[in-house]
Parts: C-alpha cells; structure tokens; sequence
C-alpha cells in the first residue's frame, strides 16, 4: 500500500495549484497481483478481500474518502459485493470479514432495499460459464469519515442467493492459469 499526502502544490513561479475545498489531500492505493479465493456467505456483512484492504484517515473533520476498485477474477452472477469499513481491533477479532458500512446515507450497499443478501454496490457478471476468461469488475463508492481516526476500508463479497458462492480473485474458476490483477485507490477530496 502507498500513500501521497499534499497539503498545498505550487507551480514553481508560486501560483497555489491545490489547496482549497474540492481537492486531492491525500491518496492511498494497493495493488494485487496473486490469485486466492474467497467464500461468499448467504447473510452477514460478507468476506472482506483482505488484499485490497486501505487504513485511511481523513487529515480534517468533512473532508470526503472516494474509493475507486478494479476486481479482477471470475464470480458468479450471484455474488455481489458491499463496502466494508472498521478497525484493526476488528480485523483482528473476525479476519474474515469487517462491518459493512451502515452510516446513514452512506451505506456500503444499496440502503433502498436494506442490508439484506440481495443488496450491494455492485454483482458478478450474469455468465453461466463460470469457466471461462476472468474479467475485470469496477467499484466506485464515496463516503465522509465522522473523525479524523484511521480507519480500514476494503471491499467484501457475499452471495446474493441462498446458496454460498464463491469469488475467485485475479482467475477463473477452473484454473489458475489465465489472471489478472486487482488493485484500489481512495482519494481524499477537501471538504
């Protein structure tokens, strides 16, 4: 994991270039290149993809957290994926999944019908060849810290049947042979 803070970019003559509300403060990112599968339970707040896993904390009170992901792997049209966020005393406690985000109005699912198995910010592909070339799944997700804590965010995956899937991360089902990565970034925007 990396991590760029900028508190105010000048030009070389002086001219202020980023310091005011809306900006990039900060920006963390992680990448991941090795193949590994996860469980993705019936009910729950879901497996946390432990790899894409940010500590962020915001450098003031109001300042915004945009969260970008590429998925990489293969899942069934069943999975689906929420935004996960807590501490490391919770990762520690349960190192399969971190609470879902419940913040109202900044749920880490879609909050318009609940925290139920059939709610996320994004699913797998509907495919019925779950053997196949794995492809790429994007996630975008914003959200505004309460404090200036460090936090751990990270995506999780959970099924959206009653019947437990399984998110095959930077592969496809079958083989190991055929990957791709998966890596995210958070910005933190001036608030």
């Amino acid at each position: 994991m990396g991590r760029l803070n900028v508190d105010t970019l000048r030009t070389n003559s002086g001219r202020t270039i980023l310091a005011d509300s809306g900006n990039i403060v900060s920006m963390t990112w992680v990448w991941f290149a090795e193949y590994t599968n996860f469980e993705a339970p019936t009910s729950g707040n879901g497996n946390t993809l432990y790899p894409l896993m940010m500590a962020v904390g915001v450098q003031r009170t109001g300042n915004k957290l945009i969260f970008e992901y590429m998925l990489g792997g293969e899942a069934h049209q069943d999975t689906s994926f929420v935004m996960q966020k807590g501490t490391t005393d919770d990762f520690e406690d349960d190192p399969t999944g971190l609470p879902i985000i419940t913040d109202s109005g900044q749920e880490g699912y879609n909050s318009d019908s609940g925290n139920n198995r059939w709610s996320s910010i994004i699913s797998g592909w509907y495919d019925q060849n779950n053997d196949t070339t794995p492809s790429n799944m994007r996630m975008t997700f914003h959200y505004t810290p309460p404090d200036t804590n460090q936090y751990i965010y990270a995506p999780g995956v959970r099924s959206s049947s009653g019947t437990v899937r399984e998110y095959r991360m930077n592969r496809y089902y079958s083989t190991a042979d055929e990957r791709n990565t998966s890596f995210g970034i958070c910005y933190e925007i001036a608030g």
